[in-house]
């Protein structure tokens, strides 16, 4: 992977990430649409709002094209709604 040029990451390689957890739905971690690059990501942390948006957003579209059936949506909803802050 290219290292990251400029930024609070700099020098830092680039990393491949799921936007949805790979556990809420078998077979998720090998749809493209789940992948995103990044710097690479401190586990330790809580995701934030734009990456729980994120997740609730695909895991919609990913049910309307029909590539995961409405109990993965509605787990992969009620994991990320409970990560949503108060």
């Amino acid at each position: 992977m290219p290292k990251i040029p400029i930024g609070p990451a700099a020098g830092e390689r680039l990393a491949v990430h799921p936007i949805i957890a790979a556990e809420l739905s078998p077979g998720i971690d090998r749809v493209l649409a789940n992948l995103e690059l990044g710097p690479p990501r401190d586990k330790s942390q809580p995701l934030g709002d734009v990456e729980i948006a994120a997740a609730i957003k695909l895991s919609r579209d990913l049910e309307r094209a029909r590539i995961i059936d409405s109990k993965a949506l509605e787990r992969i909803l009620s994991r990320y709604d409970k990560m949503r802050p108060k």
